[in-house]
């Protein structure tokens, strides 16, 4: 998580995280969730589906935030 405020270069800073394989998600004016953008909770939900050796038509998928998107819409049932 991040805060910033009318000071900060926020166009570089989002080009910088990008640049280096980050995603940047706001959440409100001056706070921010910066995440690895090769990682979403999708992933850990397909290897979780893998582990338990069944697939994710049998998941429930709950979400409250847009870092939440890809894995309501790779789950079968999204809240």
């Amino acid at each position: 998580c991040i805060e910033y405020d009318q000071h900060s270069d926020l166009p570089e800073l989002v080009r910088f995280c990008e640049q280096q394989g980050f995603q940047w998600i706001d959440r409100s004016p001056g706070f921010a969730e910066i995440m690895p953008a090769c990682c979403s909770k999708a992933l850990a939900m397909a290897m979780l589906c893998d582990r338990l050796k069944t697939d994710q038509h049998h998941c429930y998928a709950f979400g409250d935030s847009v870092n939440d998107l890809p894995m309501l819409r790779y789950d079968g049932h999204s809240v």
